[in-house]
């Protein structure tokens, strides 16, 4: 063998070596699991059968509220709303998933709330974003990250595809930016019901729970 050809050959093994580590990097990236995920996963069955019942219980007492004119307001925590995933959504609500997306759950912090979801049972999806209400009925969704594993996903595309899901709920959304973070505003027109406007004021989020309050007025 000529020193030409082995020089060849050994930089075509360096070169496919190289190019194997990237790919197996990207690949581990892409399929790393966010700890809170892992340790939402491992809940104990029974308890979240309880927050189920729980978030099924302060969704219709919400229900109840707003009818009524005068102010209301309701605290939901993460473990209810993931207990609400694992068990009632899974049972009750499966068709309304896309099939590629299974077993979502949520982390909520003062700083932002954080969906992830495995998808096509390979990757972790996480995506990471602040709901404030700018004015009655005026939703602000900041997006301060979105994640397959621990690689970034484009932006842009993310933006198109919750613009094409807002747009057919039949909403208006705009899209500003805060710090370089995208952040869609959606206008929510006020709901009738039996006569009255159902308006959200304020979205908070604390340790763990999320807060709304509005009020529900006579036309």
């Amino acid at each position: 063998m000529s020193r030409r050809v082995r020089i060849i050959l050994i930089a075509v093994a360096v070169t496919i070596g190289a190019i194997l580590i990237v790919s197996c990097g990207l690949f581990s990236a892409a399929r790393y699991e966010p700890g809170f995920y892992k340790a939402i996963l491992a809940a104990d069955k029974k308890r979240q059968e309880a927050d189920s019942r729980e978030m099924t219980q302060g969704i219709a007492t919400l229900a109840t509220k707003v009818r009524k004119q005068g102010s209301w307001e309701s605290l939901f925590t993460a473990d209810q709303i993931n207990g609400w995933l694992a068990i009632d959504l899974v049972s009750n609500f499966s068709e309304a998933v896309p099939k590629e997306v299974k077993e979502p759950r949520v982390s909520i912090d003062e700083s932002g709330v954080t969906i992830a979801c495995r998808y096509t049972g390979q990757s972790v999806l996480s995506l990471t974003f602040e709901p404030f209400i700018t004015e009655p009925n005026s939703l602000a969704v900041r997006i301060r990250k979105a994640r397959a594993g621990l690689v970034p996903m484009p932006m842009n595309v993310l933006m198109g595809k919750i613009t094409d899901a807002v747009k057919k709920m039949g909403f208006r959304i705009d899209w500003r930016s805060a710090e370089a973070d995208p952040v869609a505003i959606i206008k929510l027109p006020p709901r009738e019901e039996n006569g009255k406007l159902i308006i959200l004021e304020k979205i908070k989020l604390g340790d763990g729970a999320i807060y709304f309050s509005g009020v529900t007025k006579s036309k």
